[in-house]
């Protein structure tokens, strides 16, 4: 091989390392209010991974905030839940009724 060939070589070799490590996960959050009308959610979007975020639930007249969760899994009674984002979150405010 050839020393100019092979100098060319290493240079592609550590410009495509560069590229491919600089490529960083896009995730997206989704958010939902359950009631539908029973508050307002904010915080979602499409987020870089390692982000530090947080979600907020803010409950409407007549209703109160109680937790989120995502699935079947209760994460916090907090209506300020802060996370890293690594993965596609969906996650639900959950509200009741006020009596």
């Amino acid at each position: 091989m050839q020393p100019l060939n092979y100098f060319a070589g290493i240079i592609v070799l550590i410009m495509a390392t560069i590229l491919i490590s600089g490529c960083t996960a896009e995730y997206r959050v989704e958010l939902a209010a359950e009631p539908e009308h029973a508050g307002e959610v904010t915080g979602g979007g499409v987020y870089t991974e390692g982000t530090d975020i947080a979600v907020k639930a803010k409950a409407y007249e007549g209703y109160e905030f109680k937790y989120w969760k995502e699935n079947d899994t209760r994460l916090s009674t907090s209506w300020n839940y802060p996370f890293i984002v690594r993965d596609n979150r969906n996650l639900v405010a959950m509200f009741e009724e006020v009596e």
